[in-house]
Parts: structure tokens; sequence; C-alpha cells
């Protein structure tokens, strides 16, 4: 009964250890999620705002590029 008691509290110990791994693990790929969320909305404004800046360029061009950047932002391909 001892022997069993302690077989069930070393596999329980290990199990928690386990589980905090995976709790550790899933706050770090949040954090991870937020810092990539973060940088693609600072790419996005990046390129809106570069999107502005090439309208001075000839109509035919800018609006292939503003079309692929749109295009881009929506996922898709240009």
């Amino acid at each position: 009964l001892k022997r069993d008691l302690l077989e069930k509290t070393a596999e329980l110990r290990k199990k928690s250890q386990e589980r905090v791994h995976d709790l550790n693990q899933i706050g770090g790929l949040q954090e991870e999620n937020a810092r990539l969320k973060a940088e693609v909305e600072r790419l996005t404004k990046a390129g809106d705002a570069m999107a502005k800046a090439i309208r001075w360029l000839p109509q035919s061009i800018s609006d292939h590029h503003l079309d692929a950047w749109n295009a881009a932002k929506e996922g898709k391909q240009s």
C-alpha cells in the first residue's frame, strides 16, 4: 500500500510538473502572439503610409502597387 501511494505520488508530481511546463509554454506563446500582432499592425501602418506616399508616381504604376498592397493586406496574392 505504501509503495502504491509513493508511486501514485510520484506520478502525480510528474504530471503536475508537465502541466506547469505546458502552462509556461502557453504563456510564452501568448507573449509571442501579442508581439507578432503588434509587429503586423506596425508594418501595416508603415505600408499604408508608403501607399499614400507613392501617389506622386504615374497612375499606371501607382495603381498597380496600390492594388498589390491592398491585396496583400487581405492575404491575397497580387
